[in-house]
């Protein structure tokens, strides 16, 4: 089974996705992994992964999971 869609955070910039996820209720921890900023976002039922590249504004991908 197979399902392709756009995460409605596709579209937030960097510098946003702090009070985004805030006021969507996640709790966000930021990491640097190499050449890349990398977002976790909880909730209790799901993860959000966000991940940007230095230089780009909108994330390069994101991987979402429930819990």
């Amino acid at each position: 089974m197979s399902c392709t869609a756009q995460h409605p955070y596709f579209d937030i910039p960097m510098s946003d996705i702090d009070s985004v996820s805030q006021d969507d209720g996640y709790r966000s921890v930021a990491t640097i992994e190499g050449e890349c900023i990398v977002y976790h976002l909880y909730l209790p039922t799901d993860t959000v992964i966000l991940v940007y590249k230095s230089g780009m504004t909108l994330p390069l991908y994101i991987i979402y999971r429930e819990q």
